[in-house]
């Protein structure tokens, strides 16, 4: 069942990203004054880099859900509450953020690698907030708390 959650997850969570950002773009081009079939025409465009950030950082993003409902099946404390729930995913979202700039800054020099992790984290933790938070709320399945619902235990004889 959790790998059918976390995976659940990834993909309300990638149609959330993108969708937003979908919304956001059609939104600042109808501001900037295109008209709206200018802005359709546009929107695979301009959301080709988006698209691609979402399709590479899936693997990472899949490691780290996966961990986030283990520790949850442990600790259900860690959702205890939605306030607690939704602080913890941004934690979440931010760890997920910082490794994703870890990752891609991998090959900077000692010196600038933090900077270059940290320029990276600042670019992704909207997106991966969206992607980590939007689908817990929107998705019944996985509002907090049902994920980490205690499961019968099968006494043995």
């Amino acid at each position: 069942m959790r790998y059918g959650v976390v995976a659940l997850w990834q993909l309300t969570g990638m149609a959330c990203t993108l969708g937003v950002g979908a919304l956001l773009v059609f939104s600042t081009n109808m501001i900037a004054g295109q008209g709206a079939t200018t802005s359709l025409r546009l929107l695979p465009h301009d959301l080709l880099w988006l698209f691609s950030g979402v399709i590479l950082i899936t693997p990472l993003s899949l490691v780290v859900l996966w961990a986030w409902v283990r520790a949850c099946g442990r600790f259900p404390a860690l959702e205890g509450s939605p306030q607690r729930a939704i602080m913890n995913l941004v934690a979440v979202a931010m760890i997920l953020a910082m490794l994703a700039g870890a990752i891609s800054s991998w090959e900077a020099s000692i010196a600038t690698f933090l900077d270059e992790t940290f320029s990276v984290a600042r670019a992704v933790i909207g997106w991966a907030t969206v992607g980590v938070v939007l689908p817990r709320v929107l998705v019944p399945v996985l509002r907090p708390g049902r994920i980490t619902q205690p499961r019968d235990v099968v006494k043995r004889a």
